[in-house]
């Protein structure tokens, strides 16, 4: 089973008077998106479901990434992903079924918490348009505290300068 938890890819900043969830990519996101369509070709990603925040950026990180892997793939919208905590998410993750690899698009700092939590690895921060990828051997979806092992860790401020 592999999960790969994606975080957004940068956003535009907040006006006062705007609502966070309806925040779009930045142009810098927007890049971002193309450097880690790359790098993910290059791994083999090809996630079986694809969950994502239904906020805007989130949302729009996952049609843009999986339109420049040229991956048709339905990504599924959940609203509660938008302010989910980890005691949500783990227990979403078991109600996934027929599933080899599941990909999360979702925010800060459930993302990080996320990554820290299944694979026992303390990276600080998931960056935006961050993928990390996790692995273990079991048959069916069942995450608990540091059962899987970080198999990649990949950002785009890794390939730009």
């Amino acid at each position: 089973m592999k999960i790969f938890i994606i975080r957004h890819a940068k956003a535009e900043i907040l006006a006062q008077s705007g609502q966070d969830f309806e925040r779009n990519l930045s142009e810098k996101g927007k890049n971002d998106i193309k450097i880690m369509a790359k790098i993910l070709k290059s791994r083999g990603f090809k996630p079986d479901l694809v969950f994502s925040s239904s906020a805007n950026r989130c949302k729009d990180t996952a049609k843009r990434l999986f339109e420049a892997l040229n991956i048709k793939q339905n990504i599924k919208l959940r609203q509660k992903l938008y302010d989910a905590n980890l005691n949500y998410i783990l227990k979403f993750l078991k109600d996934i079924k027929n599933a080899n690899s599941v990909a999360l698009v979702l925010h800060n700092p459930l993302a990080t918490e996320l990554c820290e939590y299944l694979s026992d690895c303390v990276i600080q921060n998931l960056p935006t348009c961050g993928v990390f990828c996790l692995e273990n051997e079991d048959e069916f979806l069942n995450p608990t505290k540091a059962n899987f092992k970080a198999t990649f860790f990949e950002y785009p401020k890794k390939y730009t300068k």
